[in-house]
């Protein structure tokens, strides 16, 4: 096996460790994986076998190695199936460590996104400098789009709403465009409302107008503009009112707003005569 090369040697040691896994253990690492490298000191066969092995196998075959920048970055890597909050406290230590290192740019992506997933606000800046990068392909859409989700997450909704539209426009063919597009009138329908409750019905109108004007075709426009004549009902402006009911019932005449238009338009006529 010796006289193998480095790669034919690792896929052998693959094919022999789907058989013998399970059986002749020795301190935890399989004795078969030993015998097949002979547990020589040479930290790149070592970090062959961790790779084969995985999990706790893989880095105990580790322990002991000098710590230089690729054995951090494998240590880091297989801890992501023992621990996950282990494996992220590895990364950092390795950012602080061996910034520079060419398995750097790697490492900070894993970490970026990890924090996403937990939800947490570190994961903010990273994304957002991972998302930027210039002549950047699939992982600065996927960073892009991690740093939008992370802020709708979090309820940071106005924040939200210009990553989200700085994503459609620099990443138009990217796979995650419909879901933008959705989260993107979910949220500007929510400010929309918001800023309707709290009595500033000129930023709600813009909103519900921009959501419109956007993408007529979204499931919620038809909301959104109905909602729009009421705020312009509120802000004394019967006519903008009218205008916007007869537009939702000509454009989206089989939906639900439509239906709330027409009886908003009956009741204000009614209110009308009345004074």
């Amino acid at each position: 096996r010796r006289s193998l090369p480095l790669p034919d040697r690792a896929a052998a040691l693959a094919r022999r460790m789907a058989a013998l896994a399970a059986r002749h253990e020795i301190g935890g690492v399989p004795a078969e994986a030993k015998l097949l490298l002979g547990w020589r000191s040479d930290p790149a066969d070592r970090r062959v076998l961790a790779q084969v092995l995985g999990g706790v196998w893989g880095l105990s075959v580790l322990t002991g190695l000098p710590e230089d920048a690729a054995t951090a970055a494998l240590r880091a890597t297989l801890a992501e199936g023992v621990d996950a909050e282990w494996a992220a406290a590895l990364r950092e230590g390795f950012e602080v460590k061996f910034p520079k290192a060419k398995e750097a740019a790697a490492l900070r992506r894993r970490q970026a996104h990890w924090l996403a997933e937990q939800g947490r606000a570190a994961g903010l800046a990273p994304l957002r400098a991972l998302g930027s990068e210039v002549g950047g392909g699939v992982e600065a859409a996927a960073a892009s789009w991690a740093e939008a989700q992370l802020l709708l997450s979090r309820g940071a909704l106005a924040d939200a709403l210009p990553r989200l539209e700085a994503h459609l426009t620099r990443f138009p063919a990217d796979p995650t465009r419909v879901d933008a597009e959705a989260a993107l009138d979910v949220a500007r329908l929510e400010l929309a409302r918001q800023a309707y409750a709290a009595g500033d019905l000129k930023a709600a109108l813009a909103h519900y107008d921009a959501l419109v004007e956007r993408d007529p075709k979204s499931e919620s426009a038809p909301r959104a503009a109905y909602e729009a004549g009421l705020a312009s009902r509120a802000l004394k402006d019967a006519r903008g009112a009218e205008r916007r009911w007869r537009e939702l019932a000509a454009r989206w005449p089989s939906s639900d707003a439509a239906l709330d238009a027409v009886a908003a338009r009956a009741r204000t006529r009614l209110y009308d005569a009345d004074d």
